[in-house]
Formats: C-alpha cells, sequence, structure tokens
C-alpha cells in the first residue's frame, strides 16, 4: 500500500523528513503545506506536488493518509486536532507545544480517533540508544547528567518563551526525553534558571541558562544543564555515572568506561531516516508496534519539561 503523505509546515527540520519520504518506495508526497507562499511553491515544485497556505484546506482537498507536523512549538493545535478528526496519521515534530494545555487536548482527540502517531524524538531511533539501554538493563544507576550548551538560534519565535517554549521545551527535551528512556520516570524537579549574559539581546525573554534537578522514580539524581549563551559550540549529550562505569551518550556516538578500558562506538545509521521509514511502514501495515515514540509517549516528557519550566 502506497501511503499518500502530506506536510504542514516545510521550512527547517521538514526538510529532512521531505527527502526521506519522497525516496521511500511506500509513500507519495501528494501535498505540502506552508503560511510562506514561495516556500510552499518551491517545495511543491522540488517534490512535484499540490501546495496550499491552508491546512485545513489542504485536508478537505487531498486524500491523506498521513501528515507531518513541522511548526513552531506556538503553531500546534488546531492542525492535528483537525487531522486527527478525519483518521489521518500524525508525524509531529518535537516539542508538542509551547504550552502545557494545548498536548493535553491533542491527545484527547487522537486518542478518540486511534490513528498512528509517531513524536520526532529523533535520538530514540538511534542505534546508540539501543546500545545503551541494552548495558543499563541490569546495571543499577548512581547518577545521571545531561547538557545541552550552545548558542542562540536565529529565529525569532524562539527568543520569545511564549512562542518557543524556552530551550529547556524546545531544545534540551531532547536530554530530557533520554532521560526517561535510560534511567526511567521522574517523580521530582527543581530548576533555577535566569537571564544574565544575553541581556542585551532585542526581544529575548527565554532564560540563558538553567539547572534542573531531577529525582527519578527509582531513587537516582540527576541534572540537566542547558545554555544558548555560548559563542562557541559546547556539549549536547548524556551521561550516566555508577561505581564501575561512565556511560556517555551523543545522537551519533556512545562511549563506555569501566576501569582500565574506555570504548567508543560510532553510530551505523541515520536516526532521522530510520523514523521516518518505521513510521510510514507502520501506517501502511496499520500497526504500531515498532514506534518508538507516539504522541502519548511524547507527552510524558513535554509533562517534565512542562514541570520543569
Amino acid at each position: 500500500m502506497t501511503i499518500r503523505v502530506g506536510f504542514v509546515g516545510v521550512g527547517g527540520i521538514a526538510q529532512g523528513h521531505l527527502r526521506n519520504v519522497n525516496s521511500n518506495p511506500d509513500s507519495d508526497l501528494v501535498a505540502v503545506c506552508d503560511l510562506a507562499e514561495e516556500r510552499a511553491k518551491r517545495a511543491a515544485e522540488t517534490y512535484r506536488s499540490n501546495w496550499y497556505t491552508s491546512f485545513s484546506e489542504m485536508i478537505e482537498k487531498e486524500d491523506l493518509d498521513a501528515m507531518y507536523v513541522c511548526v513552531p512549538p506556538y503553531a500546534h493545535g488546531e492542525i492535528e486536532t483537525l487531522a486527527a478528526e478525519d483518521g489521518i496519521a500524525l508525524f509531529v515534530e518535537k516539542p508538542l507545544s509551547a504550552d502545557p494545555d494545548t498536548p493535553e487536548a491533542i491527545w484527547k482527540s487522537i486518542k478518540k480517533a486511534g490513528i498512528i502517531t509517531n513524536v520526532g524524538y529523533n535520538w530514540r531511533y538511534s542505534d546508540m540508544t539501543d546500545l545503551a539501554v541494552q548495558y543499563l538493563r541490569d546495571k543499577t544507576i548512581g547518577l545521571v547528567v545531561g547538557y545541552w550548551m550552545g548558542g542562540l538560534p536565529g529565529v525569532p519565535w524562539w527568543r520569545k518563551k511564549s512562542m518557543s517554549g524556552g530551550q529547556i521545551v524546545e531544545q534540551t527535551t531532547h536530554i530530557f526525553d533520554m532521560a526517561r528512556r535510560l534511567a526511567g520516570e521522574v517523580d521530582v524537579v527543581y530548576t533555577v534558571a535566569g537571564l544574565q549574559v544575553m541581556k542585551d539581546v532585542e526581544g529575548l525573554d527565554v532564560e540563558d541558562a538553567s539547572a534542573v534537578s531531577l529525582k527519578f522514580s527509582n531513587g537516582a539524581p540527576g541534572v540537566v544543564i542547558s545554555t544558548c549563551m555560548l559563542s562557541q559550540g559546547y556539549r549536547v549529550m548524556i551521561s550516566v555515572f555508577s561505581k564501575d562505569f561512565i556511560l556517555e551518550h551523543t545522537q551519533d556516538r556512545l562511549r563506555i568506561s569501566v576501569p582500565g578500558e574506555t570504548r567508543e562506538i560510532k553510530s551505523k545509521v541515520n536516526a532521522y531516516q530510520v523514523e521516518d521509514a518505521t513510521f510510514i511502514e507502520a501506517v501502511s501495515e496499520g500497526d504500531d508496534s515498532q514506534i518508538r515514540c507516539s504522541y502519548e509517549e511524547a507527552l510524558k516528557t513535554h509533562r517534565l519539561t512542562m514541570a520543569a519550566n
């Protein structure tokens, strides 16, 4: 069965998904939608698709099996709800929203419709995550430390907390999601955050640094550190510590250190390609058993980042 796919939002993160879906023999990229007409037209020309500037018009006119929602955090809500009501399977890019309530309402629509969903926590589809989960399966975790430390994104909406949710929600959400995947659920969060260094950036009301303390259900403590103040790249990683091992996990590599030995493994897959192929196959087969981050699962991470905020 060839899956008829539409896209809402064709900038930024959508570009890789567009290429992956277009090259998948089991999918047909039939329609694209973007508020920026020229961007929609360019994508339609590239992928020989119909184009729209209204997602509701696209849903009404196109017979879609699946839809990608690749919009900024503040724009989520009506798009997913309308698609769910029409029985369209959803691939939603993270984060689910800039606020706590919108995803809860979307989830009700998704649950009622019974559609297949996937959320773009691409680290979950990395072979490095598989190896990390396997290694930690019989281990006692002593401490979890995560980092998302880099510079300030250039898009204007990112700098408004009401639109992006802030760095914890928009970027570091990947680290919080991996913390849950590797160490389990979190019972307690405590956050210290501030805007100290970048007060001179016009229109910025997002904290430029934060430290979130976590208490996992298994009793282990953790801390997740974020900053967007740096003029250079630094660290995007999650580490797990215990008496006899240190595990360091980035999206594309895994380093495991034990007394007297360090082993580093590099990823052999493109996690974005794997998640897109998995989603298309799930919709084609009507079987979501291989989906690694459904909307319901992603909602747990969103609740955690909202608690941290």
